[in-house]
């Protein structure tokens, strides 16, 4: 009898291949804290937190170690895992920061996040309602179990298809056009 992957497994693989898709995109990682946070060489802090699907709802826990040191180059990724698939959305440093100053500390100190699933209407962050959350979850593919190990499925949705096309686009402008291209998100955020 096959041994049954634990939620933990699950989620430190679908870390793991979120990592690499982001490698082609901000350069080597490495880990720095605990088995959440990492550094990619172009200077990107990604904070990745994982949740399997429990009772319509994912939720997460941000330790104070993170958010009370919270900086402009800190993403923090949360990973919707579901059965078998897994998703992922991206929040910048400025949105991440926005959604922890919404949550007060809980006893441990950390600040729980929750994606609640409505049974009618979309999905959304319990804390940040208006986040356009349904529109931002991309899929990163499906988890499948092959002789006792883990294996990804790429799923070929289109609006994976259209980030990756982007990223790459992005990165092979001039670097005076890639920084212009940013502040002006830069002021359509604030």
């Amino acid at each position: 009898m096959a041994k049954k992957t634990t939620g933990r497994e699950f989620g430190k693989f679908a870390r793991e291949q979120l990592l690499r898709k982001f490698e082609s995109t901000w350069g080597n990682y490495k880990q720095l804290a605990g088995i959440s946070l990492f550094k990619f060489s172009n200077g990107i802090k990604c904070l990745t937190l994982y949740s399997s699907l429990n009772n319509d709802r994912w939720f997460y826990g941000v330790s104070g170690k993170y958010w009370e040191n919270w900086d402009e180059k800190t993403y923090m990724v949360l990973l919707l895992g579901n059965g078998s698939k897994c998703y992922y959305v991206i929040l910048n440093p400025k949105e991440s920061q926005d959604l922890l100053r919404r949550i007060q500390p809980a006893k441990d100190k950390q600040k729980k996040i929750n994606i609640r699933i409505p049974s009618l209407g979309n999905d959304y962050i319990q804390e940040w309602q208006d986040f356009p959350l349904t529109q931002r979850v991309i899929s990163l593919g499906t988890i499948e179990t092959e002789s006792g190990s883990l294996k990804l499925k790429i799923n070929k949705h289109k609006s994976n298809l259209d980030f990756d096309k982007l990223m790459k686009t992005f990165q092979n402008l001039p670097e005076s056009k890639r920084k212009a291209i940013i502040e002006e998100l830069q002021k359509e955020i604030s």
